[in-house]
């Protein structure tokens, strides 16, 4: 993938195309501004990517297959038809296999495609609606914003309400009515389209009643929609009498097309001496009046009017066009001519922004500077050197800072945003504090600017007070991460602090209960196991209301919780610890919302299990133990994560439980001799941990009287095994496999 210059032609050719044009642009623009557009996207905005649109999709397909009643329902525009001769035709397994190679990300990474495109994901960074199957937004939205974007699927908006709540956090979220390219819950032919819109329009299915409630709480801007006559088509015209209103970026018809001059089209023709409205587009500029469409029209076939279209909504908007390519390679130099003595943390963050510019602007440096970058940057990194542990929270607290000071400061705030995901890529807990501490000063300056605002609006004194409490727990994780328990206990006791003077219930219940689960970390420095307890029953509490109205974020909160109460009778003292720590573990089973929701979420699953499994090992119940471990390595598994760290840990401490049976150890060599080979590929055989396990079973095959030779065949041939699944070249390796194993 690669990134083109175009030409040098603005948005003034597309005002000059037709009357109204600029008009409609400067509402539009306003409404923008105002928060309230969200751009739906057809295939239109994906061809830019390489992508067929579906007609012609499907036009190829009955030419490779053959199947010209496809193309006689192609020319009644009968698509939904047309789709389900190809599916009857092909079978459900060839149907999936076309879809990935017509539509997989492949195509996307090897297309050169207008750098303009990448404003979108910057301008609209929280919902947007798409009736593609491609992988396209995903893709652009994690390149230029640096997440994850959060998919709803027909299956998913079935649950309206949880759906709905999704989209009100404010996260960004990608609405594909129609499905993905990757999964079979997809609406493709006339029959599905039947079931999910109804055979003549239901507005009480899921799908048409959500599509109804986002139109009529927000303005539509289509991209690369034909908006011809379809479902979606069918949805605008029963709200339209509810006062719903769109804009669409439209082709005009090929009628109109000027061969002299393509950006001076012929919207009147003469007629006996007159001059009349060419009579296509008078009828399709009757239809989207009729539906309360407000279309800026650009010449047929000129598909460049969308980039353009982007660039100058992002200049009217932020004020800023795309940086040039000269602009970036200076913005970079600038980033990387810094003397690292003088400030390590500052260079850490210079650095990091260094690598962020060259992530979102894939394809506009030339290799050998991109190369020469990174590689200054991946040098600094290795030299000092960083502490790896998953820190997803701080993007929860990145995100409630952001809301409060974002209003006065947006540059800053989007700085720390964008920051956060790079907290999550890198985890460096020195930067990590550094910037939270800036965000308590950040909290306490605008609480004494605007103490008067924050004390007469109480939606923003809750969302100060919610911030204020994330960042103090966040700060109390680092530095208890980091064993500095004294400045953990102080921003620990800050949280609890506030939580107490809280009366006037300005925390709201989510919140409440994050901080007392994090609170209770607290009471264990303190060495006071029954209060921490007590803390977590109260978290327990909090979220067990929750969770029969929220989303699985809350279910994963409360097997944590459940799995701390467990990790607190590990390390306390109580005569019945192992007693209370089962009766914990059967509540967690007993949970009514848990269950059924857990198969979307099994690592939280994984945790507890092994909580739970280090307790009975403990309590020398190996049996129970492994039993525990065996289904935690099962979700590893089904997570494709059976070669991580936690898988690792997991089949050594199977290895260890079965040590203390005569009869399992040569068992427990092969668990030991997995551990090895998983460490060994993800810190190298001469790691100090890698040779600690490689020693340790050594030592248990010297116990079963193995010789070391035999043992080193062993491992080569797993090895193998494993290499497989990371070896293009297979077939080569088959006959090395089957002689180790002969061995």
């Amino acid at each position: 993938m690669s990134i083109i210059q175009k030409s040098p032609l603005d948005i003034n050719h597309v005002f000059a195309c037709c009357p109204g044009n600029k008009k409609n642009f400067n509402y539009l623009i306003s409404l923008i501004q105002k928060h309230v557009v969200i751009p739906f996207v057809g295939a239109g905005f994906s061809a830019n990517f390489g992508y067929p649109g579906w007609a012609k999709f499907l036009k190829n397909q009955a030419e490779h297959f053959y199947l010209p009643e496809i193309n006689q329902k192609l020319e009644k525009n009968l698509f939904e038809e047309a789709a389900g001769l190809l599916k009857e035709a092909v079978g459900e397994p060839m149907m999936e296999y076309i879809m990935l190679q017509e539509f997989g990300d492949h195509i996307y990474r090897n297309t050169s495609y207008d750098s303009n495109l990448e404003i979108l994901p910057r301008l609209f960074r929280n919902l947007i609606i798409t009736t593609n199957y491609d992988e396209v937004l995903e893709m652009l939205y994690a390149k230029v914003n640096g997440e994850i974007i959060r998919i709803l699927t027909p299956q998913t908006i079935r649950n309206r309400k949880l759906a709905l709540r999704q989209i009100a956090r404010g996260d960004a979220v990608l609405i594909k009515l129609h499905g993905d390219v990757r999964e079979r819950d997809r609406v493709l032919t006339k029959d599905e389209y039947d079931v999910s819109y109804g055979k003549t329009l239901d507005m009480n299915l899921p799908l048409p009643g959500f599509l109804r409630q986002i139109l009529l709480s927000r303005i539509i801007l289509f991209l690369g929609c034909s908006l011809e006559e379809d479902r979606t088509m069918d949805v605008i015209r029963h709200v339209r009498a509810e006062g719903s209103l769109s804009f669409a970026l439209l082709p005009l018809p090929e009628s109109t097309k000027n061969k002299e001059d393509p950006w001076k089209p012929k919207l009147f023709h003469e007629a006996d001496g007159k001059l009349e409205e060419d009579p296509v587009f008078k009828e399709r500029r009757k239809m989207l009046n009729k539906n309360r469409i407000i279309p800026i029209w650009y010449p047929a076939g000129e598909f460049e009017a969308l980039a353009l279209f982007l660039r100058e909504v992002s200049y009217r908007v932020r004020g800023v066009y795309l940086p040039s390519t000269t602009q970036l390679r200076s913005n970079l130099e600038n980033l990387l001519n810094v003397r690292e003595e003088r400030d390590p943390n500052g260079t850490y963050r210079r650095y990091m922004d260094a690598e962020d510019l060259i992530r979102k602007n894939e394809g506009r440096f030339p290799e050998t500077v991109r190369l020469d970058a990174l590689k200054t940057i991946k040098n600094f990194y290795s030299t000092h050197g960083w502490i790896c542990e998953r820190k997803a929270v701080v993007k929860d607290i990145l995100r409630l800072t952001q809301r409060i000071y974002g209003v006065n400061s947006p540059e800053e705030a989007l700085a720390y945003h964008d920051l956060g995901y790079t907290f999550e890529r890198y985890h460096y807990y020195r930067l990590m504090l550094n910037a939270m501490l800036r965000a308590d000063e950040i909290l306490n300056m605008h609480e004494r600017e605007n103490h008067r605002v924050f004390a007469e609006v109480s939606e923003w004194s809750q969302e100060l007070t919610n911030a204020k409490a994330s960042v103090y727990i966040s700060l109390g994780y680092a530095y208890l991460k980091n064993k500095d328990t004294d400045h953990a206990k102080l921003y620990y006791e800050k949280a609890k602090n506030l939580k107490e003077k809280d009366k006037s219930g300005l925390l709201n219940r989510a919140q409440n209960a994050f901080i007392l689960n994090g609170l209770y970390r607290y009471y264990q420095i303190l060495n006071d196991p029954k209060a921490a307890l007590e803390t977590l029953d109260r978290a327990l509490e909090e979220r067990q209301k929750l969770a029969e109205e929220d989303d699985m974020v809350l279910t994963q909160h409360i097997v944590n919780t459940h799995s701390n109460k467990i990790r607190v009778y590990l390390s306390s003292d109580f005569s019945d610890k192992v007693e209370k720590a089962t009766e914990e573990y059967r509540a967690y089973e007993n949970e009514p919302h848990l269950q059924v929701r857990l198969k979307n979420y099994p690592d939280a699953r994984q945790r507890i299990l092994t909580d739970y499994g280090d307790i009975l090992q403990a309590d020398s119940q190996y049996d129970k133990a492994v039993v525990c471990y065996q289904k935690a390595l099962e979700v590893r598994n089904y997570l494709h994560m059976e070669d991580d760290f936690i898988a690792c840990d997991l089949y050594l401490k199977i290895s260890d439980c079965l040590q203390e049976t005569d009869a399992q150890k040569d068992e427990a060599l092969e668990y030991r001799i997995q551990a090895f080979l998983i460490r060994e590929r993800l810190l190298g055989a001469r790691h100090q941990e890698t040779e600690a396990i490689w020693l340790d079973a050594l030592k248990l095959a010297s116990h079963l009287q193995y010789p070391e030779d035999a043992i080193r065949q062993r491992v080569e041939a797993q090895r193998i095994v494993r290499n497989f699944r990371y070896d293009s070249q297979i077939q080569e390796r088959e006959e090395e496999l089957i002689q180790y194993f002969e061995l």
